[in-house]
């Protein structure tokens, strides 16, 4: 059975389990020893999505009024074709730098098949460089007229033109790249809670694609005893990429982290164990957190994407099963951490 800890965090507690010793490799190169710990109740759940739906364009310099066009090329969520053209709209009003444009459609699931109706049915909206919205209700026709801005696609990098393009399936549904997750920015802030109806205020952009979460909540690291805090150490983490970000993995340090599928004992993600790494780019280990116990009865996300999607991140439903949803979903946040 699990040992566990109770931490003060403001006016309430926060349960860990300790999940292992030894796991992980601290970034500070003193420390010979870590103490993991996992939330044992899940946190904020449904009040914050993984990542919110994204901006299709970012507009890196201002786009006068004018018309604008899009092509699409395998832009259909999953890679298919049947939606695939060129899909103009017009603006009355300037997009300033920093601003961003997008679709109400693209990239949407679509139980009955995909057509280019479904597009021409959606329309444009246009944003500020403070997310608020300049334009919506933008027309959308096929047409090739007026500025092109590119071509993008669903996940595949093969087929976007533009940087300043996102992935359709991202633009809808949000990233899958924990890097660029809502919950790894709450778990990481000590940031007090914002006004009704504001930006969160431990939210930040992370890319230029990012929208806002509006959220009251403090950042996770408000409140909680500072003893504890002090000693929180970071570790190295390695997490999988999806097709959209170039596959394969990326090593991050972590103060506070979700959890991934390996950690929790569902193998590897696309071939890859995300586990501890070393700072020479090598495993520690490949095997799960030796002391975790038991599944949620909810659903919480984990920090491993579903690879062959630019939106579809792994989560662990309420009877223990390893499952796979929309970014922009708002599950539950666990929080992993190490002691040294």
């Amino acid at each position: 059975m699990n040992s566990y800890t109770t931490v003060p965090c403001g006016t309430t507690k926060i349960e860990f389990d300790v999940v292992d010793i030894d796991y992980d490799v601290p970034v500070n190169d003193a420390l010979e020893h870590t103490l993991a710990l996992w939330t044992s109740d899940l946190l904020l759940y449904g009040l914050i999505p993984f990542c919110p739906a994204q901006k299709l364009v970012s507009v890196r310099e201002a786009l006068p009024a004018g018309t604008y066009n899009i092509t699409l090329d395998h832009g259909t969520y999953g890679g298919g074709t049947t939606q695939d053209s060129t899909y103009q709209f017009t603006t009355t009003q300037e997009i300033p730098a920093g601003g961003g444009i997008r679709h109400t459609s693209m990239g949407q699931y679509q139980s009955d098949g995909y057509n280019k109706g479904q597009i021409t049915a959606g329309t444009f909206i246009t944003y500020d460089a403070s997310y608020n919205i300049i334009e919506q209700g933008l027309v959308c026709t096929e047409g090739s007229g007026g500025t092109s801005l590119g071509t993008t696609t669903a996940s595949n990098p093969t087929y976007k033109t533009e940087a300043k393009l996102n992935f359709t399936e991202r633009q809808f549904y949000g990233s899958n790249r924990w890097i660029h997750s809502a919950n790894k920015e709450w778990l990481n802030s000590d940031a007090p809670g914002a006004a009704s109806g504001q930006i969160a205020s431990w939210w930040t952009a992370s890319d230029e694609f990012d929208m806002p979460v509006r959220s009251t909540l403090p950042g996770f690291l408000h409140g909680l005893d500072p003893a504890f805090r002090a000693i929180i150490q970071k570790v190295r983490k390695r997490t999988a990429k999806c097709i959209a970000d170039g596959s394969g993995y990326e090593d991050t340090e972590e103060l506070i982290f979700e959890p991934s599928m390996t950690e929790l004992g569902y193998g590897k993600n696309n071939n890859i164990s995300e586990t501890a790494a070393k700072a020479d780019g090598t495993l520690k280990t490949e095997l799960a957190w030796d002391m975790f116990i038991g599944a949620s009865n909810r659903y919480y996300w984990l920090r491993s994407p579903f690879p062959s999607y630019a939106s579809g991140e792994r989560y662990v439903d309420p009877s223990g099963a390893l499952g796979n949803s929309s970014a922009y979903i708002t599950f539950g946040v666990s929080a992993g951490l190490c002691l040294g």
